[in-house]
């Protein structure tokens, strides 16, 4: 079996605009970035692999447009 560790990321943006006092129009962009690499036991103890075949990059993206009512 094979197990893989990494760190990640999280980059993101928003904006809220007033309508009235009442009311806002808004919108966010989230990105994730996520890595892992493959753990070796060779190393004497657990190591992350050196190979690039052994690295995974995963790419997340979500966006959102939102109205609300604020009190």
């Amino acid at each position: 079996m094979d197990l893989a560790q990494g760190g990640g990321f999280q980059l993101g943006a928003g904006i809220d605009i007033y309508l009235t006092r009442w009311l806002t129009l808004g919108a966010r962009l989230l990105y994730r970035g996520i890595i892992m690499g493959k753990i070796e036991e060779s190393c004497g103890e657990r190591c992350i692999s050196d190979d690039p075949e052994d690295r995974t990059f995963l790419h997340g993206l979500s966006g959102e447009i939102n109205f609300s009512i604020v009190f």
